[in-house]
């Protein structure tokens, strides 16, 4: 991976500015009549990034933001500029099962200090 797009991904995720979310990269607040709040998932995290640094652009798709048409990975045009290979994907769990971070951030709920924790040891 990129280290200076590490560092900033990791920099963002410890943050504490983005609200954290699953089931898409990121979804809008104000879409849901419950009040619960939008948010990122860390994939989402670099999205945005990635987006600040003019490389992909966003759009809407219902409730969800849409990065280069992509809702639930980041699209290659991030994945190129952050040097990443489409396949690492996975990781290891504390149990040394392979998992996606969109296992992790989805299914065993790490927080976005737990992800970045795991992106700095093994990406």
């Amino acid at each position: 991976m990129n280290p200076e797009v590490k560092t900033k991904w990791l920099e963002a995720l410890r943050s504490g500015e983005y609200a954290q979310t699953t089931g898409a990269l990121e979804k809008i607040p104000a879409t849901f009549a419950d009040g619960s709040p939008g948010g990122l998932c860390c994939w989402g995290v670099l999205c945005r990034i990635a987006e600040s640094e003019g490389v992909v652009q966003h759009t809407l798709g219902g409730s969800t933001i849409l990065y280069d048409g992509e809702d639930s990975f980041p699209p290659p045009s991030v994945q190129s500029w952050a040097d990443l290979d489409p396949f690492t994907k996975y990781f290891l769990d504390p149990l040394d099962k392979h998992v996606s971070l969109a296992d992790l951030n989805d299914g065993y709920k790490y927080t976005f200090n737990e992800i970045a924790e795991v992106i700095e040891e093994q990406l």
